[in-house]
């Protein structure tokens, strides 16, 4: 199955600058917990989506 959806260097950028902890990945692609539910609510693949992977020992607020 595929779910091809277009990247945006310039969110990505923009994201990079304000979190300068986060290791960007183009490579990775969408984690399928994301994919298999987005395939199927907009199948054309046209939001945006930005994922975060979430370390449990942190605290909510480390995310906000």
């Amino acid at each position: 199955m595929q779910y091809p959806c277009a990247g945006s260097p310039e969110v990505a950028a923009r994201v990079k600058a304000i979190a300068q902890e986060i290791v960007p990945d183009s490579e990775w692609g969408l984690d399928h917990g994301s994919w298999t539910l987005l395939v199927h609510l907009y199948p054309q693949a046209d939001v945006p989506v930005i994922e975060l992977s979430v370390d449990n020992s942190l605290p909510p607020n480390y995310y906000f």
